[in-house]
């Protein structure tokens, strides 16, 4: 008997439960506003415009995230057109679903992140890769017939769940999804419904345990298909921790920056030491057009740390960000304790200055603010006598006259 292939379906419930909401706990009164009825019709806006006036349709804030702007097509300037109709919460949930988007909702705003689904997206996603990564993930077609019927049409098959022409790279990788939707026809009675998505993970956890990863691609020239690449995990990690990254932090935590950096780029990221209050502080930094990776020691380095990157063979590898141990002279090791600073000396928690460095000839810098924690005993001592040096030599106010006694 030949296999018989029908129409592909677009399962609701799939994408449903693929690209759902997310809700934090905390949040009744911001949960209570997205339960409102809405009714909102907006032609061709960007996302950030959408958002703010679909939230005053509510009264409640619904912003991007940075990970959600890096994730965009076009970054804050995406645009769209929308018609939303009935409750909040479930109409933005729908828009949102276009861009594989998810809100989270937080005690007094609404805030938009990606969802783990756009890592199968290399690079920036576009309105081509969204199409192909959403038909992966919820166009369905039912199968039957004789397993080895049903091997022989998979590139048929895979193009129409695809929504398009598309081929398996490398090639070897394409007869390994014959093979996973052979023994999916040859494990059921009576034929079986199935999506993309769960396949392509099926061949990865045959192929390696899970570690491969598996990406959708556009094509690169006119006359090029559609590609799904199947991976190895150390490939992955190189390209991308040498994703081309934007950052713009002002005054942030070092911790908050470098885990955004391990958003963007997947990666495997470690914080060694159980005293962590170092990764706390708070810099400033710019660059444009930089590598993950190299941005990620930027950060590492600004914060005073440094950063490793250590081999995990074909699982790929992972980076250790660690505090550099401080650097002691010589000559101050054989000399007793420096004085201790006078009592006009700022608290230790307080900031004492700010250190600003020029980098790649100005166009931007690297600053980073400093406790006076952060000072070894000599600059304290340093900074101690300086203030009184000021405080002597600052001009004296005369004491007001008095009028005379009558």
């Amino acid at each position: 008997m030949n296999a018989t292939i029908r129409k592909p379906l677009v399962l609701a419930s799939l994408l449903v439960v693929s690209l759902g909401s997310v809700a934090v706990a905390d949040s009744a009164a911001v949960q209570e506003k997205l339960k409102r009825q809405v009714e909102v019709t907006l032609v061709d806006v960007t996302i950030v415009e959408a958002l703010e006036e679909i939230g005053k349709k509510a009264g409640v804030v619904i912003e991007l995230s940075e990970e959600a702007i890096w994730e965009l097509p076009e970054g804050a300037q995406t645009r769209l057109s929308v018609t939303l109709e009935g409750q909040l919460g479930q109409s933005l949930e729908e828009m949102l679903n276009a861009f594989f988007m998810r809100y989270a909702v937080g005690a007094d705003a609404v805030a938009i992140y990606p969802r783990p689904e756009l890592k199968h997206i290399m690079g920036r996603p576009t309105a081509q890769t969204l199409e192909l990564l959403r038909n992966v993930y919820t166009n369905a077609t039912y199968l039957t017939g004789e397993v080895k019927a049903v091997e022989r049409m998979a590139q048929s098959v895979v193009s129409q769940m695809a929504g398009q022409d598309v081929s398996v790279f490398p090639l070897e990788m394409s007869r390994v999804v014959a093979r996973v939707m052979g023994q999916m026809v040859g494990a059921s009675q009576d034929g079986i419904t199935v999506c993309l998505a769960p396949i392509l993970d099926e061949v990865v956890d045959s192929v390696s345990n899970g570690s491969d990863r598996w990406v959708v691609c556009a094509p690169e020239w006119p006359s090029q298909v559609a590609q799904i690449r199947i991976i190895p995990r150390h490939e992955y990690d190189e390209i991308m921790r040498a994703r081309i990254i934007d950052i713009s932090f002002q005054e942030e935590t070092g911790l908050t920056i470098l885990r955004h950096l391990k958003g963007i780029a997947d990666i495997k990221l470690e914080f060694a030491g159980n005293d962590q209050r170092w990764l706390e502080r708070r810099i400033s930094i710019e660059a444009l057009n930089i590598k993950v990776e190299e941005a990620l020691r930027r950060v590492t380095s600004a914060l005073g740390g440094e950063l490793k990157s250590v081999s995990l063979g074909a699982k790929g590898a992972k980076f250790v960000v660690q505090k550099k141990a401080p650097f002691t002279p010589r000559a101050a090791r054989a000399v007793g304790p420096a004085p201790a600073p006078s009592a006009s000396a700022s608290a230790s928690g307080d900031y004492v200055g700010k250190i600003s460095i020029p980098m790649d000839g100005g166009k931007y810098f690297l600053e980073f603010m400093l406790r006076e924690s952060d000072l070894t005993d000599e600059l304290r001592q340093l900074r101690a006598e300086r203030i009184q040096a000021i405080l002597k030599t600052a001009p004296t106010l005369d004491a007001p006259e008095t009028a005379p006694a009558p």
